[in-house]
């Protein structure tokens, strides 16, 4: 009975990874004067979002950018909580990274939103070199992946569900 619940238990966290990954949607960074910049940290989030364990990138029907969804929408600038719910629907996601830039002398500094349907945004801000407009940096994807962290939390909990019947057993994950 033992080895029994031993191999359930290892084979379940992959089937519970798959069952809840959760797609979130990057919008492109609304800026005024750091377009690369904009660009290159969008397309980094994007990358680090579909390697992160337990999230996806959203399929959407095209990529979105912050700064035409907002006057399309109707929306003040930047979003409010309404106008986020407005994108949502309009892109069809339940959750997605909005965020603006702009350049301060030799940096870029900005803000990262991440909404989620029925929860809201949580924020974050941001500052660092304007030389960085290569999405695949090593130093930009660092970047990414530190604000995608603080806006989600990491990564996301997960839950599994183990039925054995009427055996009287001990089940241990990680130690615990």
């Amino acid at each position: 009975l033992t080895v029994g619940l031993a191999f359930v238990a290892l084979a379940l966290p992959a089937v519970a990874h798959a069952q809840d990954e959760r797609p979130v949607a990057v919008l492109t960074i609304q800026t005024l004067d750091a377009f690369e910049q904009a660009d290159a940290l969008s397309l980094a989030l994007k990358r680090v979002v579909e390697e992160a364990d337990g999230w996806s990138l959203a399929k959407t029907e095209r990529d979105y950018a912050l700064q035409a969804l907002v006057p399309s929408l109707g929306c003040t600038d930047p979003p409010d909580a309404a106008c986020e719910e407005k994108i949502a629907r309009e892109i069809k996601v339940d959750r997605f990274i909005w965020g603006t830039m702009k350049v301060e002398g030799n940096e870029v500094a900005g803000d990262l939103h991440f909404w989620v349907k029925g929860k809201g945004s949580t924020a974050t801000t941001f500052k660092y070199s304007s030389n960085l407009t290569v999405a695949v940096d090593e130093a930009l994807t660092g970047i990414a992946r530190q604000k995608l962290d603080e806006l989600t939390g990491g990564t996301p909990g997960g839950r599994i569900i183990l039925r054995v019947g009427t055996f009287d057993s001990t089940v241990t994950v990680d130690g615990k």
